[in-house]
């Protein structure tokens, strides 16, 4: 799906079928708009976010619900649990000063 610079438009974000944030989690509700782009047609989304999920397929995008929310008290949706998919570079220990047996 391609669109000229003229076809933008605004286009506000649903709200998330949570109430409150979830237990245990840095998170925020709006944490449903975190998504996973797979190519150009097709998204994946937190699959209990039937506004996030009708979105975009009302413009011709095939969504894959996910459940997902599960993982969010780690810290991220689906994009950020993806991010380092495809990592460039030496592997690195981010977390040096782990206490030992955690």
């Amino acid at each position: 799906m391609l669109f000229e610079k003229n076809d933008w438009e605004i286009i506000e974000a649903p709200r998330s079928v949570l109430a409150k944030k979830r237990p245990m989690t840095f998170c925020s509700i709006w944490l449903n708009v975190n998504r996973l782009v797979l190519d150009p047609e097709t998204v994946c989304v937190e699959a209990s976010e039937y506004p996030v999920m009708e979105l975009p397929e009302g413009y011709g995008f095939d969504v894959v619900p996910v459940p997902f929310y599960g993982v969010s008290p780690f810290g991220g949706g689906l994009h950020c649990a993806t991010a380092d998919v495809h990592p460039e570079g030496i592997l690195e220990d981010y977390f040096p000063r782990q206490v030992t047996g955690f």
